[in-house]
């Protein structure tokens, strides 16, 4: 089944989300995050991504509304804090969601909002950048409300579950 055939079929709270691919020619101490927001629990947020250590100002990413997945920033190595904050709140409101991130070189990262209200959540998930020629990849997040358990199949081919809310394939 084509993914554009399969993601006509996937309800929007259940979201397929393209890996991509990182830039190839880069510096040997980069790596690359991109952010998110895949609760439909969740309001919508500004992203505040801080290095440890670092003297420069906070990247901030403004009003990330559910559905929203950003592309791919090259971003040093080292150690970073992210802070969720409700879109408009104060540079210096405490968070909503927080959690932290060790970026390593080569490596890509997807920080997101995940799970109901009652288990809201960030989650930081580490990526694989490549695939076999002719291949794509895909990663099944399941973000229903509606629905206990969601499973992905292509055909008799069982892609991704049984999934439970907040929950996703590798």
């Amino acid at each position: 089944m084509r993914l554009r055939a399969l993601m006509a079929l996937v309800p929007l709270s259940l979201a397929v989300v393209l890996m991509g691919a990182a830039p190839a020619a880069v510096a040997q101490d980069t790596g690359w995050i991109r952010w998110g927001n895949w609760s439909p629990s969740a309001p919508d947020f500004d992203i505040y991504l801080k290095s440890f250590g670092g003297s420069g100002n906070a990247t901030v990413i403004k009003h990330v509304r559910y559905g929203d997945v950003s592309s791919y920033t090259a971003i040093p190595m080292g150690q970073y804090t992210i802070a969720m904050r409700d879109a408009g709140a104060a540079p210096t409101s405490p968070p909503m969601l927080s959690a932290s991130v060790q970026v390593a070189p080569g490596t890509a990262y997807t920080i997101v909002s995940m799970g109901p209200a009652s288990h809201l959540g960030v989650q930081v998930l580490k990526e694989t950048m490549r695939s076999s020629p002719d291949k794509a990849l895909v990663r099944v997040v399941q973000e229903s409300v509606q629905q206990h358990r969601v499973t992905v199949n292509n055909g008799s081919r069982t892609l991704g579950g049984p999934l439970r809310l907040g929950s996703y394939t590798g």
